[in-house]
C-alpha cells in the first residue's frame, strides 16, 4: 500500500512538470528573416537575391533585393543593376503543411514594390557607349508562402507593375507601361 501511494505521489510531483515540458516542445519559434533566390531570374542570364526582416510581427515584413542582369549578345554588351523594397502584409501567418506555428512570415499575403534598375549599353565592335536608362517600377503583389522541412520557402507570386524607363542623356522621352509580373523564390527561413 505504501508503495502505491509513493508511486502516486511520485507521479504527481513530475506530471505537472511534464505537462509544462510537452508545451514548451510544441511551442515553435517565429522565423524573423529570410534570404531568398528568385529562382525565375536564373533562366534569364541574371541573379536575384533578397533579405526579408519581419518588422510588426505577426502582419508585416520588409524586404529588400538586389539583382544583376547581362541584356545583350552578340557584337552589344548590356549590363543591368537593379535593387528593390517590398512591404508585404501577411493575412494569417501559417501556412498549409507547415510545421511553423502562427504568427509566421507564411501563407498568403499582398505586397508593394518599388523597384529601380540602371542599365547601360555598349558597341563592342565600335568600342563605345550607346547610352543608359532608369527603370523605377511601382508593383502591387499578391502570394503564398509555403514552408518545407520546417524552414526552407517557397514562395510564387503574381502582380501588376507600372514601369517607367528614363534616357539619362535626356535625348528620349520617358517611356511608361504596364506589365505583369510573376515571381518564385526559394530560400531559408531564419
Amino acid at each position: 500500500m505504501i508503495q502505491k501511494i509513493f508511486l502516486a505521489a511520485l507521479l504527481a510531483a513530475f506530471l505537472p512538470r511534464a505537462a509544462v515540458a510537452d508545451e514548451l516542445v510544441l511551442e515553435r519559434p517565429i522565423a524573423r528573416n529570410a534570404v531568398s533566390l528568385h529562382v525565375l531570374s536564373l533562366g534569364a542570364r541574371s541573379l536575384s537575391v533578397e533579405y526579408e526582416r519581419f518588422v510588426l510581427p505577426p502582419k508585416l515584413s520588409v524586404a529588400a533585393g538586389f539583382g544583376i542582369r547581362d541584356n545583350a549578345g552578340g557584337e552589344y554588351e548590356a549590363m543591368t543593376v537593379a535593387a528593390g523594397a517590398e512591404v508585404r502584409y501577411w493575412f494569417s501567418g501559417r501556412a498549409v503543411w507547415s510545421r511553423l506555428g502562427p504568427g509566421n512570415m507564411a501563407g498568403p499575403y499582398v505586397a508593394g514594390r518599388l523597384d529601380l534598375a540602371r542599365t547601360s549599353t555598349r558597341d563592342d565592335v565600335l568600342d563605345e557607349s550607346l547610352g543608359s536608362t532608369v527603370t523605377v517600377a511601382e508593383s502591387i503583389a499578391a502570394g503564398y508562402r509555403f514552408v518545407a522541412f520546417r524552414r526552407l520557402e517557397i514562395t510564387p507570386s503574381l502582380g501588376v507593375s507600372v514601369r517607367t524607363e528614363i534616357d539619362t542623356s535626356g535625348r528620349l522621352s520617358p517611356w511608361t507601361r504596364g506589365a505583369a509580373v510573376a515571381g518564385l523564390t526559394l530560400g531559408w527561413l531564419f
